[in-house]
C-alpha cells in the first residue's frame, strides 16, 4: 500500500493576500516566489515526515484547481464567482472566446520551483506529481461563447493540455487528472459519452505516470468506461463511495487504484484501521496497487487538520 497528497494544499491567508497583489501588479515576483517556495518546502518537509509516496507541491499560486488550468491553456476571460459543484467553494469560470492553445510559462516555472523544493526534501522512493484538471470538468465547469459543443471544447482542451505536459513531463515523475464530472450525472451526456475518445487525445505521447481523479461523485453505471481510460491509476472517492464497493470490486482486479479514504471536507479524524481494513478489501479483490489518501483537494479545512491528516497517513504505512 501506498500514501499521497492529492492537489493543492490549505493556503495561509497572508499568502493569499500576496497572490491578490501581485496579480494586480502590486507585489514583486521575486518576493512572491520566495514565499511560496518557503511554504512548499515546508509541505514537503511534512510529507517526508510521513513517507509520503506521491507528493505535490502544493499549489499555492493558484486559487483553485480551474484557475491552475488557466495557468496551462488559454482562458480569455474569467467570469463572476461561480460555486464549485455543490460546495461551499467558489471559482472563477473561464469564458471561451477563442481557440484553446497552450499558455504554460507560469505553470512551468511553477513545477520547476516545485521540483527543485522536491529534490532537496522528500522521503526515499517518492514521486512528485503535477495537479492537472481534467477534460470533461473544464468543458462542464467553462463558459463557451466560441466552440458552441462541450465535446468541442473538451478536445480543444486536451490538445492544448497535452501540449503542455509534454513539455513539463521532464520535470516531474507522475501527472494528477482531476477530473470529477466524469462521474456527474448533470453534465452534458454526449460529452461523458467520448470520454474515452478524449482521454486518447490527452495522454497521447505522455510517458510518466498518469493518476486520474475523481471525487464528490460517484456513478455505478459508468464504471466499466471508467476503468478502461487509458490511465495508470485509476482514484475514487471512497467517501462518497463507501457504500458502492460490491459495485466497484469486478473492476479493480489487475487495476492500480487510488482510494480517497480522509475526508477533506470535515475536520474528524479517521481511524487508521478503517483506513487499513479498505485498502486490505482491494488488494484481496486484486488491485496490484493500492494508494490511499484525501478524497479531494483541502482547501476546505484549516491547514492545522490538514497536516493532522497527512501525519494520519504516516501512521497508516506504519501499522
Amino acid at each position: 500500500m501506498k500514501t499521497a497528497l492529492l492537489g493543492s494544499f490549505p493556503r495561509p491567508r497572508l499568502l493569499s493576500k500576496h497572490v491578490q497583489q501581485f496579480r494586480g501588479g502590486k507585489f514583486p515576483e521575486d518576493k512572491l516566489m520566495a514565499e511560496i517556495s518557503r511554504i512548499s518546502s515546508r509541505l514537503l518537509g511534512l510529507a517526508k515526515e510521513a513517507a509520503i509516496d506521491y507528493v505535490t507541491g502544493g499549489n499555492f499560486l493558484w486559487d483553485d484547481i480551474v484557475d491552475m488550468a488557466c495557468s496551462q491553456v488559454t482562458c480569455h476571460e474569467r467570469n463572476g464567482l461561480m460555486r464549485f459543484y455543490e460546495n461551499n467553494f467558489y471559482y472563477r469560470a473561464p469564458v471561451l472566446k477563442g481557440q484553446l492553445e497552450t499558455r504554460d510559462q507560469e505553470y512551468l516555472t511553477l513545477t520547476r520551483l516545485f521540483r527543485s523544493q522536491f529534490d532537496k526534501n522528500h522521503a526515499e522512493g517518492a514521486k512528485l506529481k503535477s495537479s492537472l484538471l481534467g477534460p470533461i470538468s473544464f468543458a462542464s465547469l467553462s463558459q463557451d461563447s466560441y466552440y458552441n459543443d462541450r465535446v468541442e471544447v473538451a478536445f480543444a482542451y486536451s490538445k492544448a493540455l497535452n501540449r503542455s505536459m509534454l513539455n513539463v513531463q521532464e520535470v516531474v515523475d507522475a501527472f494528477e487528472i482531476q477530473d470529477p464530472s466524469i462521474f456527474d450525472r448533470r453534465a452534458d451526456q454526449k460529452l461523458r459519452s467520448r470520454v474515452s475518445e478524449i482521454y486518447q487525445s490527452l495522454v497521447g505521447g505522455v510517458t510518466k505516470e498518469k493518476h486520474l481523479i475523481t471525487y464528490f461523485f460517484l456513478d455505478s453505471s459508468s464504471l466499466k468506461q471508467f476503468f478502461d481510460l487509458p490511465v495508470d491509476v485509476f482514484g475514487l472517492d471512497m467517501i462518497e463511495g463507501r457504500n458502492k464497493m460490491r459495485q466497484i470490486y469486478p473492476f479493480v482486479k489487475e487495476r492500480r487504484v487510488y482510494l480517497g479514504v480522509l475526508d477533506s471536507r470535515t475536520t474528524k479524524m479517521e481511524r487508521v484501521s478503517s483506513i487499513k481494513r479498505m485498502a486490505s478489501r482491494f488488494s484481496a479483490k486484486g488491485a496490484s496497487d493500492v494508494i490511499v489518501g484525501f478524497n479531494s483537494f483541502t482547501d476546505f479545512i484549516p491547514e492545522i487538520v490538514a497536516s493532522r491528516k497527512v501525519r494520519l497517513l504516516g501512521k497508516v504505512k506504519k501499522a
